[in-house]
């Protein structure tokens, strides 16, 4: 750092220092959640260089238990001595809040003993000071038969507990059958967070009602998990989802009805992955604060098919159209729209509406195949957002679209529904999309220019295929000459998304698109964004 004392960092207070040193030892930082463990930007890491920049700064880090308290990352804890875990531990002191965290692939197969043992004899010795904890285990009942008290005691100090297990094999499923836990001895004052989908839950315990985040897997008891919702005033966010090896029983899964609305006004994501009629029925229940995000996700099979009814149902349910509507008013016009049809192998994901930065609202339909009812809901769906003023007025106006068509034509209902984006003036599409787009183009006469005022064309490659970039700027070539022989002129191509595009394919791309309207691609070189001129 600097060694003049008249230099800027000199003149900052102690205080304004602890408390930037106190931002940069947050492990629940988001961009620290991503960070691979050798980074240096890892806040533990950080923080341990810090301190020894000088003495002043090192005054401050080892005055300050709750700095340390709060840098309990078992990824960097796999010493096979103690000495800096004990080092971690006496500098938290005696009563700062503890903040635990491990990532899904610090471990290989699974955590190692010595780090199984710390984090077990600080849950013992310190469990009313652990303030937030985030672990993945290969299996949590693990833990519990070496400590089958554990999470049983009460929980002061806890506001957010995460626990998810890193064997997603059916035999790590735990039977509906199996009795729910008495987490926290029923008392947790401060809890604000709760994802442990794996470990069964009281629906009756009180520290629910304080619950802003709750993630979770379907309960047997269906109406159990209505009641809790009830109760859940301060819910922002509720994902609910089912276990990799039910999908038989939902075959036979009875129709549930729940009598009445759930007000949670200040819910602002809802996430479903269940039987069609069960993602139906909590979009009927719940009503959530105006803008709400909603994801709904459902599966079926050849053994849970849709049926004639339920799809009936879902192409004229209000609720769902209420929630598009709402959410498109609130995020309007900053909302870039997400429209993807894809294979999958057990879902069909109905309606993704999720925030970004870009307000990203997706409608994505993922199905098996298309003798599974996919074909007749489709329509049905496409149909009804045209004819649903408040959605197609938003459609109409929107000027980013984002695309992803693994089909192999664009006609009827779809042709007419994506015609609704009169004005997008950026498209985001994968290759598919594009070949689609310019195959239909050529094989129907009838075809009309859809996005008559796109000015520019960001190319994405699924992770699944295999293009040169020569074959990329070939197809994209290809779009041009026959958006353009439909009246529109696209004047930017991004292939930013598309590294095996390199300098020779773009001068040759340049080069043959002087026949187009083109003006400018962007592209990478060696990590750097180029802009090149047409």
């Amino acid at each position: 750092m600097f060694n003049v004392p008249t230099a800027p960092i000199h003149k900052l207070e102690q205080e304004v220092l602890y408390h930037i040193f106190l931002f940069n030892a947050n492990l629940f930082n988001h961009d620290d959640r991503r960070l691979p463990r050798d980074s240096p930007l890892r806040a533990l890491t950080t923080t341990r260089y810090t301190s020894q920049v000088c003495r002043k700064w090192r005054s401050i880090f080892l005055n300050s238990s709750m700095l340390w308290a709060r840098l309990i990352d078992l990824d960097l804890l796999q010493q096979k001595q103690d000495h800096w875990r004990n080092e971690i531990m006496r500098r938290s002191g005696g009563t700062a809040p503890f903040w635990i965290r491990n990532t899904r692939l610090a471990f290989v197969e699974e955590m190692p003993a010595r780090v199984e043992d710390f984090l077990l004899r600080l849950l013992d010795d310190f469990w009313d000071r652990v303030q937030n904890i985030e672990i993945f285990v290969e299996d949590w009942r693990n833990l519990v038969a070496k400590r089958p008290q554990l999470c049983l005691r009460p929980a002061p100090s806890l506001s957010m507990f995460i626990v998810e297990m890193s064997t997603y094999q059916g035999d790590s499923v735990l039977p509906p059958t199996t009795p729910a836990l008495r987490l926290f001895a029923d008392d947790a004052p401060s809890i604000k967070e709760f994802c442990a989908p794996r470990i069964p839950v009281d629906l009756q315990a009180p520290w629910l009602s304080r619950l802003r985040k709750f993630t979770m897997f379907m309960p047997h008891d269906r109406k159990a998990l209505f009641n809790a919702l009830a109760t859940m005033s301060a819910l922002e966010e509720f994902e609910v989802s089912t276990p990799e090896n039910s999908v038989v029983d939902l075959a036979n899964e009875a129709p549930f009805v729940y009598e009445g609305k759930i007000q949670l006004p200040r819910l602002k994501l809802l996430g479903v992955q269940h039987s069609l009629q069960m993602c139906l029925a909590f979009v009927d229940c719940i009503v959530p604060e105006p803008g709400c995000s909603l994801f709904l996700d459902a599966i079926f099979s050849s053994v849970s098919p849709l049926t004639p009814g339920l799809i009936s149902k879902a192409a004229e349910s209000p609720s769902i159209f209420q929630y598009f509507s709402s959410y498109l008013e609130c995020h309007h016009p900053e909302t870039e729209f997400h429209f993807r049809i894809r294979n999958g192998s057990r879902t069909m994901e109905l309606f993704n509406l999720t925030e970004s930065k870009e307000h990203l609202f997706s409608f994505n339909i993922t199905c098996e195949d298309a003798s599974l009812g996919i074909s007749d809901l489709l329509p049905s769906l496409l149909s009804r957002f045209r004819s649903e003023p408040s959605i197609s007025t938003h459609l109409n106006h929107l000027k980013k679209l984002a695309l992803q068509l693994y089909i192999s034509a664009i006609r009827g209902p779809l042709l007419e529904f994506l015609s609704s984006f009169s004005s997008v003036e950026f498209l985001r599409a994968d290759i598919l999309s594009i070949q689609t787009y310019s195959q239909t183009a050529l094989d129907n006469r009838d075809f009309t220019l859809l996005f008559p005022h796109l000015t520019t064309l960001a190319v994405e490659v699924h992770a699944n295929r295999t293009y040169t970039g020569e074959e990329i700027l070939a197809i994209v070539l290809i779009f041009l000459f026959q958006h353009r022989r439909l009246g529109g002129e696209v004047k930017t191509i991004d292939v930013t998304a598309c590294p095996q595009i390199s300098e020779l394919d773009i001068g040759l791309f340049i080069k043959v698109n002087r026949e187009t309207s083109l003006s400018k691609v962007i592209w990478m070189k060696d990590g750097q964004v180029i802009e090149s001129d047409c």
